[in-house]
């Protein structure tokens, strides 16, 4: 319930659609909306696919509540791989079209392929049919809803694209009730390429709920709260629209002013949300099933700038406004209006302008290139500019590929202020410390909407945090963008419901949204399960921008933030390099050599308990220990227990792993130690690299050669260069060893997801299980001491944390990087041998040692 329990999938190419039924355990691992958008997204397109090409699916997804009496429960997710930034994108809107969209019967559309010709999707509750779009190629977004809704249904709703997307735009969005905006990354451009004008919906079904009453009940108890609150205190949003905002980042100078060189603006007060209330405002306009209605209808009615429309929202009057140095209202009204037409991000078109204006200032590009003169506040060339961006007419055409692509055509990178190829939102991260962490890390590039950091550090909802302070800043944004996933996923407004159906702290929890998605669905979450579903979204947009070549190297923030200080206002500080967390591959590097360690001691402990016992009841106790040890952590950590598939896998890798031990400890027992060790620890590490590179691609040339070093350094920490030369069949065990080894990174490599131990403690059953049953068909005695007991017991811990680290390794970075790490496991054996027990090392030991630090610091470049 709270599903329709349908999907719309549209093939382009062949000109067909069918409904298919609705994945009802994918919908509750993932609740809706953004969540199950990324997932079908993930399961069903390649990463490194052409965003604009055929291969590349646009998803419009809703979430359970959306179409329901749930206050704000009017939005829908457009999920897409970006032609903007090369990642994944989620554009989330309202109005009324996403509640007509679930009440013709689906919970989503899939779109795959390519049209050849122009068409729009007509959706009713009898079925889908694509049309002809040609009587509408080429018009606005305003001309192209009247003409469809006179050619279809008065009654019906419209999301299509305006110029902007069918020319190709990078930045093109998604228009639906004509000003309500799927906005950022370039949806429409993907939509456009796909020869697709248009989605025309029209239907009348009830959105079926699981406890229809009690959902009632929950959604009036919150509706009316906020009217009781609205009665006390007018909300600013429906009085002056989400405009207001520019008092606030005025006040603390995080008002990004003439391309993130200020950080306050002189005429602020001109372009305030009190400013458009007062000069321009006809009426609010709310969305479906919305209380606050922070939309606004404006007109200008005299001047060169006349027109009407909606908005401009906050993020377009930083963008065209500050940020491009104008001051005059009406001309970033006039210069939204043509935005809204033309269809296209007014975030990343003022960005843009913005970086032209610099460089135009700075002497990088002239008239000749432009067209015009091009200063800071040259509000003629702003709407004029926007205008030919839509069209791809003279310098709009470059403008059209966003800041980052026009910075580094004239060699100036420098200038473009974005974090993965978008550019940031209204908020100047050197004085909001959150802002820059959430618009660093966030999977599809700059953004105030992945966990917005504003309402802690700006406006003080739920509780007002130091915007410039840095102590729990990294853990804060990590839970607000989960939570932020949880609202994009349900089909809600995050306006409403960071004030009134979360906790009110600051690691904000969302409880009523839990009643009301539980009445709803009759999912059973609770707060612990919802919030992870709401991380295994942001997970699944790690996954795919991964694939798509993204690393942690990508969460970052352009030099002008990262370096240049404020010059003026409150937020006078340096950039933020102080702030930024350690990244998944620093994490990845500290796992893996970890992992090296507790091997190592574990070799180390092991080696004393084999001393006065048999190798078979060595690996039984200690891989039982650690098996206990697993489990122990799995429950105190909560980790949730995977789908058996994963839970198999570990046990494959149980099965190699133990088949190396028994190996490596025969040939131990039968061989020259010299031969045994150095061979099956490269073995070991030089199978998951070659797996890595069949199916990671290639790391950097400095890894490569690191790879190379760590190899050598293995062969001289283990080898013994005195004794006789190698005879052939001594490297029977040393192979089988390695190789079994090396199996197990690779299927633990494999059998990590979501859970890390889980898979770990399938390996050790499996190896437990085998273990046992060699020794009651060997008849083997189990006898031992207190003594050798413990070291054991000592042997069963430190291995089951090699293993823990090396899945942590594996899971945040790359399957040969980590292999290769965990293999120096012999550097911290003989290292323990040589503090504990004052062993002598060799002096190929030594030079091992050396080669071993400079692979280190090769691969970790």
């Amino acid at each position: 319930m709270g599903y329709m329990g349908s999907i719309l999938r549209v093939d382009l190419t062949t000109g067909t659609s069918r409904f298919e039924p609705l994945n009802r355990k994918k919908a509750r691992d993932f609740i809706g909306g953004r969540g199950l958008g990324v997932s079908y997204l993930l399961d069903e397109v390649d990463p490194k696919c052409d965003p604009l090409g055929k291969d590349n699916k646009l998803i419009m997804m809703t979430g359970p509540l959306t179409g329901t009496t749930a206050p704000t429960g009017a939005r829908y997710m457009v999920v897409t791989k970006s032609p903007l930034t090369g990642a994944v994108t989620c554009s989330n809107s309202g109005g009324q079209f996403p509640a007509m969209l679930k009440r013709t019967g689906v919970d989503g559309i899939i779109i795959e392929g390519r049209s050849a010709a122009p068409v729009y999707l007509y959706v009713t509750e009898d079925g889908a049919e694509l049309r002809s779009a040609e009587r509408v190629w080429g018009k606005d977004t305003h001309q192209s809803t009247d003409l469809l809704l006179r050619e279809t249904n008065q009654g019906a709703k419209v999301a299509c694209i305006g110029p902007a997307g069918e020319n190709g735009v990078l930045f093109a969005s998604i228009m639906n009730d004509q000003d309500r905006a799927a906005g950022r990354s370039g949806v429409g451009a993907v939509m456009g390429a796909k020869r697709l004008k248009a989605v025309v919906v029209s239907g009348n079904k009830k959105v079926p709920l699981h406890d229809e009453e009690a959902f009632k009940s929950i959604a009036r108890e919150f509706l009316d709260r906020f009217k009781a609150a609205s009665k006390e205190q007018p909300p600013a949003l429906r009085t002056y629209g989400t405009a207001i905002t520019v008092v606030g980042t005025q006040n603390i100078g995080v008002f990004p002013t003439r391309n993130f060189q200020q950080g306050t603006f002189e005429q602020w007060e001109q372009i305030s949300g009190e400013a458009l209330t007062e000069k321009y405002l006809v009426k609010a306009k709310p969305c479906f099933s919305c209380p606050i209605a922070c939309g606004r209808v404006t007109r200008i009615t005299d001047g060169p700038f006349q027109g009407e429309g909606e908005g401009p929202e906050y993020e377009t009057v930083y963008a065209l406004g500050s940020n491009c140095g104008v001051g005059d209202l009406a001309a970033v009204a006039k210069a939204n209006y043509i935005c809204n037409e033309m269809g296209m991000d007014t975030i990343t078109m003022g960005a843009t302008i913005a970086c032209a204006m610099e460089m135009y200032e700075k002497g990088i590009i002239n008239e000749s290139v432009i067209g015009r003169p091009l200063r800071f506040g040259d509000a003629e060339g702003l709407v004029d500019l926007c205008r030919k961006t839509g069209l791809r007419e003279d310098f709009g055409d470059e403008l059209a590929l966003g800041s980052m692509r026009l910075a580094e055509k004239y060699h100036h990178p420098e200038l473009a202020v974005v974090s993965k190829g978008q550019e940031f939102a209204g908020y100047d991260p050197r004085g909001e410390k959150g802002m820059g962490l959430a618009y660093a890390t966030s999977n599809i590039g700059a953004s105030h909407m992945r966990g917005d950091p504003a309402y802690i550090e700006i406006l003080g909802v739920p509780t007002l945090i130091d915007p410039l302070a840095l102590e729990n800043k990294p853990k804060l944004v990590k839970d607000w963008q989960d939570v932020f996933a949880v609202f994009d996923s349900a089909g809600v407004c995050v306006f409403f419901s960071v004030r009134n159906l979360v906790t009110p702290t600051e690691d904000i929890r969302p409880q009523g949204l839990l009643r009301l998605l539980n009445a709803a669905t009759g999912a059973g979450y609770d707060l612990v399960e919802l919030v992870r579903a709401g991380e295994r979204a942001v997970n699944a947009e790690r996954v795919f921008i991964n694939g798509a070549g993204f690393t942690a190297k990508d969460d970052t923030l352009p030099m002008r933030i990262l370096e240049e200080p404020l010059p003026d206002g409150p937020a006078k500080v340096p950039g933020l390099n102080c702030v930024l967390p350690m990244s998944p591959e620093s994490l990845a590097f500290t796992y893996g050599l970890s992992s090296a360690v507790a091997w190592g001691a574990g070799d180390f402990t092991g080696g004393f308990a084999t001393k006065q016992n048999n190798v078979f009841s060595v690996i039984l106790v200690s891989q039982f220990v650690g098996g206990l040890f697993l489990v122990l952590l799995a429950l105190c950590f909560g980790e949730p227990v995977p789908e058996l598939s994963r839970f198999l896998l570990g046990g494959v890798a149980g099965f190699c792993g133990v088949l190396g031990l028994v190996a490596l400890y025969t040939g131990l027992a039968r061989e020259r130690m010299g031969i045994v060790a150095p061979v099956s620890a490269v073995v070991t590490a030089i199978l998951p690299v070659i797996v890595a590179l069949l199916t990671e691609g290639f790391p950097t040339t400095v890894q490569l050669f690191g790879f190379g070093a760590a190899l050598v350094s293995i062969w001289f920490l283990s080898y013994s260069f005195s004794g006789p030369a190698v005879r052939p069949g001594e490297m029977y065990f040393p192979i089988l060893a390695g190789l079994g080894f090396g199996l197990f990174f690779i299927f633990i490599d494999r059998a990590i997801g979501e859970s890390v131990l889980w898979p770990l403690i399938g390996a050790r059953v499996a190896s437990v299980g085998l273990m046992a049953l060699v020794i009651l068909l060997k008849k083997e005695p189990l006898s031992s001491t207190k003594r050798q007991m413990g070291f054991m017991i000592l042997a069963g811990i430190f291995d089951a944390s090699g293993n823990a680290f090396f899945a942590l390794a594996t899971k945040l970075g790359r399957l040969d990087i980590s292999a290769v790490l965990s293999s120096f496991y012999p550097a911290a054996t003989i290292l323990l041998a040589w503090v504990i027990l004052k062993e002598r090392l060799q002096w190929s030991q030594w030079v091992g040692v050396v080669i071993a630090l400079v692979s280190l610091g090769l691969i970790a470049i």
